[in-house]
């Protein structure tokens, strides 16, 4: 756990970028279920 905590205090940024990321992809596949 100490090593992932020290990869985002490292990284912020990426943390960001991938949360970002993580959170398009729910929204286009909720988006997707409820057009289809």
């Amino acid at each position: 756990m100490n090593s992932i905590r020290e990869m985002y205090k490292a990284a912020p940024d990426l943390v960001v970028t991938v949360a970002s990321l993580l959170g398009l992809a729910l929204v286009l596949g909720v988006t997707t279920l409820f057009v289809s």
